[in-house]
């Protein structure tokens, strides 16, 4: 039986339009001031927060924790910005918004270029910086290549990237002509040994555990089942550590494959680091198995092949790391009400996982 959120996430979760099809709802428990963000495809996010017993549409543009908003409504600020690389705007949009975290706008120029103005919160922002400096000396391999920021722009903590050649792999997979999965597997077997600097944060086991026990608790708003995993997760003792570079955020959006030139781009790097590199080869199997069980209603085995051919590591050895990130799968869809049913599925498999590394033990 699924547990109903209470309180102020209830309240707010009745009031907000009902999602048309197509259209994701998910939810941002914020204690007595809760988020629920409608992401229709194809159009701009609509944020709702719940506020002195109301619920009240939001504006990115009044969003003044990002140190870049005026970006979003002062037209002739972005037209100056962007004129280098674009010359006159001929349209931008919206098309991402996590309030108080980032915002991403499409932008389109007369000159028909697009590029992606990214927006950040001080914090992120301060990392991106360093993440980037990281790529000052690096050079792509032919297989991999990184779609590196054009532009910082530091006062407003936003950065231009370009747009990315070639399908993302997520289309690939939906769509008929077959996933050009060799070039994707010569591409994560570069990834693990791009060249990194010292000066990154770190990523390892402890990082993915804890951002698992952080994700269920908020799950547990609207699932409170979901703690007892969390109990369990923080229980899990670490496997033995790699070390090389990872993206941080590798799924099947973030991947671009260009068959036609054999190569493969990954965008979104502010947030790469030096760590484990099995958790970026984790997570992007991660998500491929879910969007078998999203769109295929089955794991058709995928994920568990490409996971196989660029790890080197053991079952018994990526077992954790599958436990970790699939917990807080199961948390992040804890808040997307349309993938309830998905959301108790993922708990049991992350539960049964915790016990199977006890076994191994």
């Amino acid at each position: 039986m699924t547990s109903r959120p209470t309180g102020p996430l209830t309240a707010l979760l009745a009031a907000v339009p009902t999602p048309e099809p197509g259209t994701e709802l998910i939810l941002r428990p914020h204690g007595d001031e809760p988020i629920a963000i409608l992401r229709p495809d194809g159009r701009p996010p609509r944020v709702f927060a719940w506020r002195h017993g109301n619920a009240i549409e939001l504006a990115a543009a009044d969003d003044t924790r990002l140190p870049g908003h005026r970006l979003l409504a002062d037209r002739a600020l972005l037209q100056r910005l962007t004129a280098p690389l674009l010359g006159p705007i001929a349209d931008s949009s919206l098309v991402a918004w996590r309030p108080g975290r980032r915002a991403v706008l499409r932008v389109r120029g007369a000159n028909g270029r697009t590029l992606w103005l990214k927006l950040l919160d001080k914090k992120t922002w301060r990392r991106a910086v360093v993440a980037f400096a990281a790529f000052a000396d690096h050079d792509d391999a032919d297989a991999l290549h990184f779609a590196r920021p054009l532009t910082l722009l530091d006062e407003h903590a936003a950065y231009l990237a370009p747009h990315a050649n070639g399908i993302p792999l997520r289309t690939w997979l939906a769509g008929d002509r077959p996933t050009p999965l060799d070039l994707l597997r010569r591409a994560l077997s570069l990834l693990a040994t791009t060249p990194t600097t010292t000066a990154l944060p770190a990523t390892d086991f402890a990082t993915a555990r804890a951002a698992a026990i952080a994700m269920l608790d908020k799950g547990a708003a609207m699932q409170p089942q979901l703690a007892g995993l969390a109990a369990a997760i923080a229980t899990m003792t670490p496997p033995p550590a790699n070390r090389g570079f990872v993206h941080g955020d590798l799924h099947d959006k973030q991947v671009f494959l260009d068959e036609a030139a054999g190569r493969a781009t990954l965008i979104d790097l502010e947030g790469v680091s030096l760590g484990d590199p099995t958790f970026d080869l984790v997570n992007l199997a991660e998500h491929l198995r879910l969007r078998d069980l999203q769109q295929q209603r089955h794991d058709t085995g995928l994920a568990d092949a490409v996971l196989a051919a660029v790890s080197e590591r053991s079952r018994d050895e990526l077992l954790p790391w599958q436990a970790v990130i699939r917990a807080r799968l199961c948390g992040v869809y804890a808040l997307r009400p349309r993938w309830t049913a998905l959301t108790a599925v993922l708990r049991e498999e992350a539960a049964t996982l915790v016990e199977a590394c006890r076994c191994a033990c």
